[in-house]
């Protein structure tokens, strides 16, 4: 516990030096905040093992393993919130700066605050880790507020008045939110979100991805099929049930607005079928309830008009969105990312055919060629496409991969084909992020380059690779050198056993797409 104790002691320091400047640093303000909140947490964890230590029984064998493996976790940051605090001892002098001397000291106060900024995003993200009986109080702790929202992870979260970097605050804000609806998504009654296939009627064909109602209300449905050879394994069938609940749970506690995902309303399993379905709470208007394939980033990429001189040929019609709308269609992208991993599970199957658009975007005026019409605006996009997905701590599912070229593309090179070279990760999820967002940026399908990507690099995935690499660097010129750096950051990605996998890599993806967005605004 003197670990702990000490890094109180540390962070306790740090915040009052901080909440001293707030008055005349606006940095000093925001991250003020957030280190009382780290303090908060900090004492929380001191607290959990002191009201087990007082107990008739001590600490149990169980709780003491639990005290050790924290502290050998957290350990790092303790050492170096120790450094932090030296360093700030050092650099006062005994006084802390005022109004009258900070502009002379800003750029040395504002270097060490990058440090603080540091240390206290690392100290989130490893939260997002720790064992679930600490997580569940940590979550339950309020995090910092913004001067200028009540709503700490909503689209009207001013940055004005954030540190340096602000995403990575907001990033931060909204790893905590998630981790709170997913630790609501373990308290879920599974069996509450289990329905009769007969109470789902189908409005047209009973196809992936189609409306339906449900008790009179509007839903999407999305199959999840698993091998039929295993219909006749009794043990099987619940665990795989099961597995399927839990996503429904998590799916169950989604903000649309936030998540950027659609919220499961419940599932239904139909044997005859092979499968699994979800149920999504529908948004889209009346008019459209029926027999409606619903657009997709891939349909946008897609859309064509005729060759103005060639006749009966066609051309990809180009963008007619605002280029801001495109980075904030990036950041949603990344953030629903971040809830999926957030609540420990993997997609699996991230890709552009599997981006809904929330609403039908404005249509503009250019006609297309039976493809659809060219969009004044992109409107949100919903991450869906969940037939894979599983919690990342369980084993694969029952379903093959395919060795389509239109889905191997987004696979990372070691999970291409029937039999992938490694399990599924996170980072894999990231990868695939990133060639979605190099179509985006680009706003160009991948299916342009397909018959000049197969015969330059033939079956060979790590020639793929290399192909989409030197298409990244076209979206320099297309959405700038930062988003072409996010794409290779993305792209080069392999295999990890980094104890926080993908949640540090989304977010770090996640936060410099925030940057963008907010500043173009």
């Amino acid at each position: 516990m003197d670990a702990f104790n000490t890094a109180v002691t540390c962070t306790a320091l740090l915040y009052k030096f901080l909440d001293a400047q707030r008055t005349f640093s606006v940095e000093s303000s925001s991250l003020a905040k957030r280190f009382e909140w780290d303090l908060s947490v900090l004492q929380y964890i001191i607290e959990f093992f002191q009201t087990r230590r007082a107990s008739d029984g001590g600490l149990s064998a169980a709780d003491q393993e639990l005290l050790e493996s924290t502290r050998n976790y957290l350990e790092p940051l303790i050492e170096r919130v120790e450094s932090l605090k030296v360093k700030i001892e050092r650099r006062r002098n005994g006084h802390i700066a005022n109004r009258i001397g900070w502009p002379f000291q800003r750029k040395e106060y504002e270097s060490l605050q990058r440090e603080l900024f540091e240390w206290t995003q690392r100290l989130g993200l490893r939260l997002i880790l720790l064992p679930e009986r600490l997580r569940q109080g940590i979550a339950e702790r309020e995090p910092p507020a913004t001067s200028t929202s009540t709503d700490p992870v909503g689209e009207n979260v001013s940055t004005n008045n954030l540190l340096v970097t602000p995403s990575q605050l907001v990033v931060q804000i909204r790893m905590q939110s998630f981790l709170r609806l997913g630790i609501a998504a373990r308290k879920t009654n599974i069996e509450n979100l289990l329905v009769e296939r007969t109470e789902v009627r189908f409005l047209g064909s009973a196809n992936s991805r189609t409306e339906a109602s449900l008790y009179d209300q509007k839903v999407i449905v999305e199959y999840r099929p698993y091998n039929h050879l295993i219909q006749d394994d009794q043990e099987a069938l619940e665990q795989l049930q099961g597995n399927v609940g839990s996503l429904a749970a998590v799916l169950a506690k989604s903000d649309p607005s936030v998540t950027f995902i659609p919220r499961c309303c419940g599932f239904f399993h139909e044997p005859t079928e092979a499968r699994f379905g979800l149920l999504y709470r529908s948004t889209v208007s009346s008019e459209s309830i029926g027999e409606r394939k619903f657009e997709t980033l891939k349909d946008a990429l897609l859309w064509q008009r005729p060759h103005p001189s060639t006749p009966g040929k066609s051309i990809l019609l180009p963008p007619t969105h605002p280029l801001n709308e495109r980075f904030r269609f990036a950041r949603d992208l990344a953030a629903a990312i971040l809830y999926v991993h957030s609540v420990g599970w993997v997609h699996k199957n991230v890709m552009s055919s599997n981006i809904v658009f929330v609403q039908p975007p404005t249509e503009g005026a250019s006609q297309g060629c039976g493809r659809g019409t060219a969009k004044e605006t992109l409107g949100k996009p919903l991450l869906m496409g969940f037939e894979e997905s599983r919690d990342d701590s369980t084993l694969s599912n029952y379903v093959q991969n395919s060795c389509a070229w239109d889905v191997n593309i987004y696979r990372h090179p070691q999970r291409q084909g029937t039999n992938p070279a490694a399990r599924y990760s996170m980072a894999h999820d990231v990868y695939s992020l990133g060639v979605v967002l190099l179509e985006l940026g680009l706003w160009q399908p991948l299916e342009k380059w397909k018959s000049q990507m197969i015969a330059e690099a033939g079956h060979s995935s790590v020639k793929v690779l290399e192909y989409l690499q030197r298409l990244a660097e076209r979206t320099a010129i297309t959405m700038g050198e930062r988003f072409r750096d996010v794409v290779l950051f993305c792209l080069s990605l392999g295999n990890t056993t980094d104890e926080l996998g993908g949640v540090k890599y989304i977010s770090e993806v996640l936060s410099s797409l925030e940057d963008m967005a907010v500043a173009l605004v």
